[in-house]
């Protein structure tokens, strides 16, 4: 079927590309925590703008699925149930939504079987739900009923009834949907399942049996859990300072980043190189941060320094010094000038540098595309093809009218239709002009404004550049 392809540019920006999030307390270093790092904040705090944007932004499903159960925005649960990518993450969100018109409509039109499921079962009365769980239906349905169901008498009567030890079993299930603090406390004290009293930790709330837990279950999950969830910073502290304490790694974690001091000093000294990597993360001291990137023994832990650095002077004075090639690049890559960049990749001494430099991304091509509706176009392959003398610069193969290996830059559009194309150093020391294309019929078609002419970027200079072409309408 032939295409029509329409190109509005709604706007064209050159800017340097700089991404952040807010996340209040955390924003400061928050891109630089691992994902691990980052569920401890979002387990522990209960700021609801934090939350929203790790539900709706943050790359990981299990981060989007925590922060998305802990939402209570009607109307950012909604938008989540309706547009995550990620099954799971919508099935989070279609638990705690109350509108019954929209989860019959996603009990219809979901793609996938076991959020349209969720939400049927969300429409159904507790006495269904209690029905379902209790009488002999297969477990799977006794499961789902059991997901939803907020009565926290009613569950804790299926965990005292139901023996199954398995993992995921119907009680851990329960557990995890209980919030009641007096029954989560008799579950973390006496149930025989880890599993169990797993779940029923991720929902207490007193610190000082989280305290006990963390030091005393026979379960390392469950301990490690409980120190998710503690907030004592000086309890976990004497567990961080103890070498023989395995969880120390996941009471740094827990840790906040209040006390510099105390993170600096695990950051140089400790003998663990994990450990000096968990408190770097933590640490917004420059100076501390800089002989952390010029004298740490682990390059990881260099390059994690590095990443908090925000001097200009400090990281071209890294830059400068005779560290492994990462590390250099590192330095390079976070002061995000293209000159730069230009520069060492040609004279650098080191010819791993020269080739990594080479590589890096300095031009961004981004827009949104949509179809005749104006709806987004989801999962449309685009293609960056760059350009000379006026003609598409293509490297594809077709065998028996298939294609079969294409290698230009290419990427797919997101649910909201948006999509973003990078350009190495080392493809605009070759190409400035670029243009986008899509596959038709075995052949790459160049993007077309509605005039007929061809969509072409073209690059002038070094420097870091984005260009938005805003929204591209396509006709089918």
């Amino acid at each position: 079927m032939k295409k029509v392809i329409f190109l509005i540019i709604s706007c064209f920006l050159i800017v340097k590309l700089n991404v952040s999030l807010i996340y209040g307390q955390y924003d400061q270093n928050w891109e630089r925590l691992y994902n691990d790092e980052k569920i401890s904040v979002i387990k522990k705090t209960t700021d609801q703008n934090i939350l929203e944007n790790a539900a709706q932004h943050e790359k990981f499903d299990d981060l989007r699925v925590i922060a998305t159960e802990k939402l209570t925005s009607q109307s950012i649960l909604s938008r989540i149930a309706l547009e995550d990518i990620s099954p799971f993450v919508r099935i989070a969100a279609v638990k705690h939504i109350i509108d019954k018109d929209l989860l019959k409509k996603i009990s219809l039109n979901d793609r996938d079987n076991k959020v349209r499921e969720t939400a049927r079962y969300k429409l159904m009365n507790e006495a269904e739900l209690i029905k379902i769980a209790t009488s002999n239906y297969p477990i799977e349905q006794k499961k789902l009923a059991v997901s939803v169901l907020q009565n926290n008498k009613e569950l804790y009567k299926i965990i005292k009834s139901d023996k199954d030890a398995s993992w995921e079993s119907l009680s851990s299930i329960a557990a995890s949907n209980i919030n009641d603090q007096t029954i989560l406390e008799e579950i973390v004290k006496k149930d025989r399942r880890y599993d169990v009293r797993m779940k029923a930790v991720k929902n207490l709330n007193n610190q000082n049996l989280l305290q006990k837990v963390a030091l005393n279950d026979s379960s390392s999950y469950v301990r490690e859990a409980a120190i998710a969830k503690i907030t004592d910073q000086e309890f976990l502290k004497k567990i961080i300072k103890d070498d023989n304490k395995p969880l120390r790694f996941d009471a740094l974690r827990s840790l906040n980043d209040e006390d510099q001091t105390f993170l600096i000093d695990i950051a140089k000294n400790n003998k663990a190189q994990y450990m000096r990597l968990y408190a770097v993360h933590k640490i917004d001291d420059l100076k501390a941060l800089e002989e952390i990137a010029l004298n740490d023994a682990w390059p990881q832990v260099q390059i994690d320094a590095i990443q908090g650095i925000t001097e200009r002077d400090i990281l071209e004075n890294i830059i400068k010094k005779p560290l492994w090639p990462d590390v250099i690049v590192a330095a390079v890559r976070k002061l995000n000038d293209g000159n730069v960049i230009a520069d060492l990749a040609k004279n650098h001494p080191h010819i791993l540098v020269r080739d990594d430099l080479e590589r890096l991304n300095i031009k961004y091509i981004s827009g949104v595309l949509l179809d005749a509706n104006k709806k987004p176009l989801k999962g449309m392959i685009v293609y960056l093809i760059p350009m000379e003398d006026g003609k598409m610069r293509t490297s594809y193969q077709i065998e028996k009218g298939r294609i079969i290996g294409v290698t230009n830059p290419s990427t797919i559009s997101s649910s909201n239709g948006e999509f973003t194309l990078s350009i190495t150093l080392k493809m605009y020391q070759e190409f400035n002009t670029f243009t986008l294309g899509f596959i038709e019929e075995q052949t790459i078609n160049q993007l077309k404004t509605p005039d007929g002419n061809g969509i072409q970027v073209k690059f002038i200079g070094n420097e870091i550049q984005h260009v938005d072409l805003g929204e591209i309408y396509t006709e089918f």
